[in-house]
């Protein structure tokens, strides 16, 4: 399967799965956003690169 133009690739977390291999996998993705100004001074959030975060337990 071809990973989508702008998803993130998945298929990085490969190797750090692989050396959880004796332990049950998990993980969540992280998300913030920076406030970011607006020409009539009100803030949005802006986006930023999410964190993948994994973990293993026996």
């Amino acid at each position: 399967m071809q990973p989508q133009h702008g998803a993130p690739a998945l298929d990085r977390l490969a190797p750090t799965r692989a050396a959880l291999r004796d332990y049950r996998v998990e993980g969540v993705q992280l998300a913030a956003s920076r406030l970011a100004e607006l020409p009539d001074a009100t803030v949005r959030l802006a986006a930023v690169n999410p964190i993948i975060l994994l973990w293993g337990m026996r």
